[in-house]
């Protein structure tokens, strides 16, 4: 009912505009019939050029209107529908920036200085950690906080197939560089956590499509790439409350969260808990 509406006032625009504009092009061709017409305007050269002028000022602004309603209008209202549709999407998508350098999309000393509540999934992140050790030992040895980590599974060896022909390594050599992430995470976690309950390891045995960061209310997704040589990597970040945190939210949740999640749980093990 409601486009119907819609389509009736715009059918009544449009004839009101074509009706204006019929009465004006018959004004301007009147005044210009009247000018080049009327012989008492020989003698009033000054009345008989305006006379002339404003006929075919209208007639051309007729032209003018007639091509902008039947063409150039149109283009316009799509260009404009389309980019406030696009805009619209990114506001509901909760994208707040993007860049290609990981390094760049969060501010990483001020969500670890203020977040409660950690969320990582990558492969091993040895550059991310080697970064953010002091960050990262910090946090863990602050109350409330808590920290969950996904790795791939270095004992699934299709996933490590597959991962060390995306990262033109081994499968051995992934397998030890992921040992040597968990065991550095488990360091910290035993060395520097007030509760070890509070910080949760996990391995995954889905090959990753993603690098996922999430300090609170906010998510930085880092695409993973198939070809072998290095270059910078698309990096969104989203914000809570949009619909791309809620994904990649629940795809995290989905690890570890569910009553059977896609991953299983390295530390802290059953019997500490």
């Amino acid at each position: 009912m409601k486009d119907k509406n819609i389509s009736v006032y715009s059918e009544r625009t449009n004839l009101r505009v074509y009706l204006l504009t019929l009465v004006i092009m018959i004004v301007g061709i009147c005044l210009l019939l009247l000018a080049n017409n009327i012989s008492f305007l020989d003698k009033k050269p000054i009345i008989k050029g305006i006379i002339n002028n404003v006929g075919s000022f209208f007639i051309a602004s007729i032209a003018i209107a007639l091509i902008w309603d039947l063409f150039a209008k149109r283009a316009f209202l799509a260009e404009l529908i389309s980019e406030t549709k696009l805009a619209e999407e990114i506001r509901n998508s909760g994208l707040v920036s993007t860049t290609y350098r990981w390094k760049d999309g969060l501010n990483w000393s001020d969500v670890f200085r203020t977040s409660k509540k950690i969320d990582i999934f990558f492969i091993y992140g040895s550059t991310w950690r080697n970064l953010y050790h002091t960050e990262l030992e910090k946090f863990v040895s602050r109350k409330n906080t808590e920290i969950r980590i996904v790795l791939s599974d270095p004992f699934n060896s299709e996933l490590m197939n597959e991962v060390g022909k995306r990262s033109n390594m081994t499968s051995n050599d992934i397998k030890k560089k992921i040992i040597e992430a968990s065991d550095d995470f488990v360091n910290i976690f035993n060395k520097f956590s007030i509760n070890c309950n509070n910080c949760s390891l996990w391995y995954l045995s889905i090959s990753p499509v993603y690098s996922l960061y999430r300090f609170d209310n906010l998510i930085q997704i880092t695409i993973c790439k198939h070809r072998t040589e290095r270059f910078d990597i698309p990096t969104f970040v989203f914000k809570k409350r949009g619909t791309g945190f809620k994904f990649f939210h629940d795809e995290f949740a989905s690890f570890v969260e569910s009553n059977s999640p896609l991953a299983r749980k390295i530390y802290p093990c059953q019997s500490n808990e």
